[in-house]
């Protein structure tokens, strides 16, 4: 990913504008950020509770999972970069994940009639990319392929190719 654990790294400045941007935008915090490190994770699970109480799902989340996440406009797909906590100023420590927009080009692959995504480049700052853990309240069963290419390989996918499909083709058993 190539980001340090400590947010005064230089190469974290864009990490540090966004993670300001989500404590402001989502717990209206807006004092400079004392804490410069923050905890990277493998993975994290955890419960999301319904409204009496009772356990509603049990979420187990990855880096590279792509996850739905609800707009005022309908469903976003993003693909999960990093899972990562940081402790505010307040000394309470809060799970973030960090994340790449699927944009659709509103184009179809053209052998299997799939909805071409593409993957948000680096440069593009158009969006927020660092979001509270507990925007994830359920897993989809969404699934998107990289649409591979002539410059792929069997074990290795072209990273500059940031074209992704959506698998319509995923059905559930009953």
């Amino acid at each position: 990913m190539n980001l340090s654990d400590c947010l005064d790294d230089p190469q974290n400045d864009q990490l540090q504008m966004d993670l300001t941007a989500a404590y402001e935008e989502y717990m209206n915090k807006v004092e400079y950020i004392v804490t410069q490190s923050i905890t990277f994770y493998n993975n994290i699970s955890y419960t999301i509770l319904g409204d009496d109480g009772e356990l509603h799902t049990n979420i187990k989340l990855y880096p590279k999972n792509v996850v739905t996440i609800q707009e005022e406009g309908g469903e976003s797909y993003a693909i999960v970069r990093a899972i990562f906590t940081h402790k505010y100023n307040d000394t309470k420590k809060c799970a973030f994940i960090l994340v790449d927009w699927l944009r659709n080009t509103q184009q179809f692959e053209t052998i299997l009639r799939c909805l071409i995504y593409e993957k948000q480049r680096p440069t593009n700052r158009r969006w927020h990319c660092i979001y509270l853990i507990s925007i994830i309240s359920n897993l989809l069963h969404v699934q998107f392929l990289h649409c591979c290419t002539g410059t792929c390989q069997v074990s290795l996918h072209d990273t500059t190719n940031i074209q992704y499909l959506k698998n319509v083709f995923l059905y559930k058993a009953v």
